[in-house]
């Protein structure tokens, strides 16, 4: 049976594919993330992917014959590793020593649209993981000192790979759907009634919301902060998102910020899509 390595590119349904096929359909055995860490491998896949990161091949070597070992007692099962993390630990020489028989899929999203979306997930962790907001300029500044991306990843890996990568685009699961069911249907070895029934929950991941944008930033202040993080607090908020208007925070960015998310990402976008 087919073996899967998805690299899961942030901000491209990533989500939706792992906890309502992977982690959900009886064809796949699948060893990846949940969002309630109740996948029956998600142990496997965690060490594994420390091991890649470590470049230690001793371990790979240990936890993939783990996981073939899993497969030979469910031969007609897909193997699927899958995680977002390999997305900033792609190096090729792993890539070819260990997952020569694997299938490498990887979706990807237009620069602007995926800056959008992923400078909304970084604000989730405002008042949790950081105390100061940044802006989008300040952010885009952020990616571009620490050398963050993603495409350029990608393109290095393919360029040194034995193998093609199979690459589906994120905007042709609203704009192109019957030839995106079609592609990613064949390439799961799924009927197509079943991709779409699946990927009309495209959205599994919302990302942040007017509330919880709200709820972040009052743990910024001194006294009210420590109040807010705690549980009684934490349900509450919860409660308030199911009677409420629950609308994602919405961003607008200048012509000048989306030239410049062009100039540092578009290049590599294009050379993806051309592959």
């Amino acid at each position: 049976m087919k073996k899967i390595l998805h690299i899961g590119f942030p901000k491209c349904a990533s989500t939706t594919i792992q906890e309502n096929i992977f982690n959900k359909m009886e064809k796949f055995l699948y060893f990846g993330a949940t969002l309630n860490n109740n996948g029956k491998y998600e142990e496997i896949s965690i060490s594994l992917i420390k091991a890649i990161r470590s470049k230690d091949d001793n371990l790979i070597q240990k936890y993939l014959k783990l996981i073939n070992k899993i497969h030979l007692d469910n031969p007609t099962k897909t193997v699927v590793i899958s995680n977002e993390a390999f997305i900033y630990d792609l190096d090729f020489n792993i890539y070819n020593n260990f997952f020569k028989e694997y299938e490498i899929l990887v979706f990807i999203r237009s620069p602007v649209d995926f800056l959008i979306s992923k400078y909304r997930q970084y604000l989730r962790g405002f008042g949790t993981k950081f105390d100061k907001l940044i802006s989008f300029t300040e952010y885009l500044t952020l990616l571009e000192q620490k050398e963050i991306n993603e495409y350029k990843n990608l393109i290095n890996l393919n360029n040194n790979l034995s193998k093609r990568l199979n690459i589906f685009h994120f905007e042709n699961i609203i704009s192109d759907k019957k030839n995106f069911f079609n592609d990613f249907g064949n390439f799961l070895d799924i009927p197509i009634d079943v991709i779409l029934e699946t990927m009309k929950k495209y959205d599994s991941n919302p990302g942040l919301s007017e509330i919880d944008f709200i709820y972040f930033k009052i743990q910024t202040f001194p006294i009210i902060g420590k109040l807010i993080k705690s549980s009684i607090l934490s349900k509450f908020r919860k409660i308030i998102k199911i009677y409420l208007p629950n609308k994602k925070k919405k961003f607008t960015i200048s012509n000048g910020e989306k030239n410049r998310i062009n100039f540092l990402f578009k290049s590599y976008y294009e050379k993806l899509s051309n592959l």
